[in-house]
Parts: structure tokens; sequence; C-alpha cells
């Protein structure tokens, strides 16, 4: 008699199903000549709580990286599942054109660093704390996070009220993406 389990293949790629979900996320970060650029994500994670840290995966070669590294700074943009669709948008166009494709626009820095997308419900800016070189060429970008904030009417919401309007989306596998489905409360 067989395994219940089938291994899946070593690169993520090409998990089918994915048991582990990435939320998507747009990073944005500046460049020497003041050039913002717009960056999809979805390998992010907590780090600590207090202070709080969170932290992006990318690959050394990334401008995402070279302009976070430059300036110290990025801010991670939270879209809601909608907003998250455009990221397909963003990866066949040119880099100058991201924004423009995907309907954002920048809204200044609370710490004059890096503008954050004004149509997404929250945003985090961040300074780099550290940065952990992974095999392959990939990196994890730990920031500290420095301003944190969310639209005021979400904020006044009930947690499950406010979560399915910050309605976050999921990567899951290529061309597979996901939403937050209903909140539980283990206590109550």
């Amino acid at each position: 008699m067989g395994s219940r389990f089938v291994e899946l293949p070593r690169n993520k790629w090409h998990w089918h199903p994915s048991p582990v979900p990435g939320q998507i996320v747009y990073l944005t970060t500046v460049d020497a000549e003041e050039t913002v650029n717009v960056s999809p994500k979805s390998w992010i994670s907590m780090g600590s709580f207090d202070p709080p840290v969170v932290g992006f995966g990318c690959r050394e070669d990334h401008q995402t990286l070279i302009n976070a590294v430059a300036r110290g700074r990025f801010t991670i943009n939270f879209p809601t599942a909608e907003q998250a669709d455009k990221s397909f948008a963003m990866a066949s166009v040119p880099r100058q054109d991201r924004l423009r494709a995907a309907g954002f626009t920048l809204e200044a820095s609370a710490v004059d660093e890096v503008a954050h997308l004004a149509e997404c419900p929250a945003y985090a800016e961040c300074t780099i704390h550290d940065i952990t070189r992974l095999p392959g060429g990939a990196v994890f970008v730990w920031g500290v996070i420095d301003v944190v904030a969310v639209l005021r009417w979400i904020g006044e919401l009930k947690p499950a009220e406010a979560y399915a309007a910050l309605s976050p989306a999921f990567f899951l596998e290529p061309g597979v993406v996901a939403r937050l489905g209903p909140i539980s409360r283990p206590d109550a």
C-alpha cells in the first residue's frame, strides 16, 4: 500500500496545489533619479510584533532590491483582491508604465521618503533592518515598520467587516489567486 501523500516538485512554481499561499502586495521603492518603481510581490511575512518587522522576498537583481538598499527604505502597499488582479497587467508592461497600466496614483510618504499607492486601503513604510541571502540568488529583506496606515472608515469597522473591506488576495500557484475566506474567532 502506497503513501497517502504525493511529493511535490522542489521548485515552488510547479506545486499543485500549493500549501504555501503568499499575500499579494505592491512594493514601492525609489531609485537614484527619484523614479518610483512599483513591483508586485507575494512573499511577505511578519517577523516581530514590537517593534513591528515585516519582510519580503525577491531576487538579488530586482530593481526593488536595488532601490530599497540604496535608500534603506521601501513601502508595502496592501491592495484589495480586485486591485491585486492588476498585478497581471503590471507584469506585461515595462517598469516605467506599471502605475499607468494598473491605474494607481502615488501619494506622498508620511516620512518623506517612498510614496504609497493612494488607491490601496493600507500601506506600511519601512526602514531596512536586515537582508538574508538565500540559495539561488534570492534574498529576504526585513524592515522595521515606521508608519502603518489603514483607511479611516475600515479602521472603524468590526473585525469581520474590516477584513472583508481590506479584501486581501493570495498567490497560490501560477494563474491561481485566492481571497480571504470568512474569519473566525476561536475564543468566541
